[in-house]
């Protein structure tokens, strides 16, 4: 059960970033 949260908040922190990353970027274009 750790494992599988561990994993859980690992992606969710990779695809926090990703959108992060791309919606940081947008505001700078202007």
């Amino acid at each position: 059960m750790a494992l599988s949260f561990s994993l859980l908040m690992a992606v969710l922190v990779l695809s926090y970033k990703s959108i992060c990353s791309l919606g940081c970027d947008l505001p700078q274009t202007h």
